[in-house]
């Protein structure tokens, strides 16, 4: 398959063990977990979705990889005892089956039962992604090298090549490109999160202004350039922001993930 009919698919490199292409995901508890790493592979089971529900699943499974990507992150830098998030997670998908099967069982309304429970499960792992990211985003480590310059730079500099890019761009209600940002006094910024808000929807305009004649290296370059612009505003307001903060952690592993998938599809294509 080419990268275009990859990117046309909206295909997600995952591991061997987690196929989700054409199927209804339906995560299962199969074996004691004994870390966040083996969350996935250890709760994987899958059934085919001739219901037509299989969206559902797919945001669960994907609330669960961004959930296992950070509680992997806090385990392999600073041994966070993650056990209790993944045993919340395990109940969640194990009462999710039980309520599947029973739907499969009991033939009735079961596209109108099984939505149900999908819904239901969803909104719980939702709950709980929220109060995990907000309950550990101050173990996430600010390294020496991200904080080497303050956010004001950073987006300064990324402000900067936005205004290179696309001259036209609206910045505090005039074209950037009329604007002298390295000599704007601070006073007289708009606040990091609204200027990091500009880059983002900045770069989410390049990756929709993607084609198939687009080079492959061009969307994980995009998502690493997020990731790490994300990281450092997250860092700005972890003590100040907590709440803000956590939301940051949340996207910045999103970004992470996208990096990760893509840079696996480029070698599979290569």
């Amino acid at each position: 398959m080419s990268w275009a009919d990859a990117m046309g698919h909206g295909l997600r490199i995952r591991s061997a063990s987690t196929p989700i292409t054409g199927a209804l995901v339906i995560l299962l508890s199969l074996v004691e977990p004994v870390s966040a790493v083996d969350l996935i592979d250890e709760t994987m089971g899958v059934i085919t979705d001739p219901l037509g529900i299989e969206s559902g699943g797919d945001k669960i499974l994907e609330a669960v990889e961004r959930i296992n990507a950070h509680l992997s992150r806090l385990q392999s830098e600073l041994d966070a005892d993650v056990t209790r998030y993944i045993t919340e997670i395990e109940r969640i998908l194990r009462q999710l089956n039980t309520d599947i099967g029973e739907h499969i069982d009991n033939v009735g309304n079961i596209v109108q039962n099984i939505s149900k429970s999908i819904e239901s499960a969803l909104k719980n792992i939702y709950d709980l992604e929220s109060k995990i990211f907000l309950d550990t985003q101050h173990l996430v480590v600010c390294s020496a090298e991200i904080m080497r310059y303050t956010v004001q730079e950073v987006l300064a500099n990324a402000l900067l090549d936005i205004q290179q890019a696309d001259p036209t761009i609206m910045l505090m209600g005039r074209e950037i490109g009329s604007i002298d940002i390295k000599a704007l006094p601070l006073e007289d910024r708009l606040s990091p999160i609204d200027e990091y808000r500009i880059v983002i929807d900045f770069h989410e305009s390049r990756l929709r202004g993607l084609t198939e004649n687009s080079s492959a290296i061009s969307l994980p370059s995009i998502f690493a350039e997020m990731a790490r612009l994300t990281e450092r505003v997250r860092c700005h307001y972890e003590t100040s922001s907590p709440a803000l903060a956590s939301r940051l952690t949340r996207q910045m592993t999103i970004y992470d993930l996208r990096v990760r998938e893509w840079d696996g599809m480029g070698r599979l294509i290569n």
